[in-house]
């Protein structure tokens, strides 16, 4: 799966066909994620001052839009069966990613069912310190990790960190405690350990 001219594109890896588009939307589609099963493909369309998360299933040729707003809803990541869809959720009006601006209305993370597009809130940044979204190299660091938690990235304390917090909700716990900033992350191959660099 891939993004070109505005559409999400199948190819087959044995070649013997040609692309097929199966997503043209009003918006700029990317950030694909395959469902661990290989049947549906999450991705982002992004609408200019908004963006929305939806799930393609290839086998019903369908579209379910993940709990649609007017927020910046980016990052979509799947828990290990399939059963659900963690994202960012970022309000309008948000600084862009070049702005000098520390703060804004706090974003959050939310849990949704890829199935009915149902979704709630899971946590929420504080306002002040951290309550902007910063994003680390290429998102690596929003990911699903063992034991039904989810990782993030949030400058709570002025530097930016690794959190984790449960996919059932609760407070989030400290990973990378220390004067540093993480630029980049990713999850090893069984979810229980964290690669990453600071500076």
């Amino acid at each position: 799966a891939y993004v070109a001219r505005n559409s999400i594109l199948l190819a087959p890896l044995d070649g013997n066909a040609k692309p097929q588009a199966v997503v043209r939307d009003l918006g700029r589609d990317g950030s694909l994620a395959w469902s661990p099963d290989g049947t549906r493909i999450a991705f982002v369309s992004s609408r200019g001052d908004h963006s929305l998360v939806g799930v393609y299933d290839v086998g019903r040729k369908t579209i379910t839009w993940l709990a649609p707003s007017v927020d910046r809803d980016v990052g979509p990541i799947w828990s290990p069966d399939g059963s659900k869809i963690a994202f960012i959720r970022i309000p309008p009006g948000a600084p862009g990613p070049f702005s000098s601006t520390r703060t804004a209305a706090p974003w959050s993370i939310w849990i949704a069912d890829p199935a009915t597009g149902r979704g709630h809130e899971l946590w929420r940044a504080s306002v002040g310190p951290g309550s902007r979204f910063y994003s680390l190299e290429g998102h690596s660091a929003f990911a699903w990790a063992a034991d039904d938690r989810i990782v993030f990235p949030w400058e709570g304390t002025g530097w930016v960190h690794l959190y984790s917090i449960p996919a059932t909700g609760g407070a989030p716990t400290l990973l990378t405690p220390g004067d540093f900033e993480i630029f980049s992350a990713d999850l090893s191959p069984d979810r229980r350990r964290i690669v990453y660099s600071s500076n």
